[in-house]
């Protein structure tokens, strides 16, 4: 699931720009989305200023 992806690996931030309706979803179904929300989501997910460093 995206939320748990996102604990993991991206930075808290991500959150107020991360659609919520999708924190549940699992990252293969966003990929797959059409729907704007679903296209912010992947953009949010890929973008390099949300990963976190390790």
């Amino acid at each position: 699931m995206a939320d748990s992806y996102i604990s993991r690996c991206r930075k808290a931030g991500i959150r107020k720009v991360f659609p919520r309706r999708y924190l549940r979803h699992v990252i293969i179904k966003i990929k797959s989305g059409e729907s704007a929300p679903a296209q912010t989501a992947w953009k949010a997910l890929n973008d390099r200023r949300w990963i976190k460093q390790r």
